[in-house]
């Protein structure tokens, strides 16, 4: 069994929601000067998108 996802304290804080993915969560940064959509990789371990295996494809 995995363990839980649990999004990083700074990116919840600086974050608004958008999506919740299976694969991934979809956040927007909460910045006025710039416009950031951030995915956040939903399996243990993973901290960028090359992080996921080929059965996440």
């Amino acid at each position: 069994m995995s363990e839980a996802f649990i999004l990083h304290p700074t990116l919840a804080a600086d974050t608004i929601q958008i999506a919740h993915w299976p694969l991934c969560e979809v956040l927007l940064m909460d910045d006025s000067r710039f416009t950031w959509v951030i995915l956040v990789p939903r399996r243990a371990g993973a901290t960028e998108w090359f992080d996921l295996g080929a059965e996440d494809a």
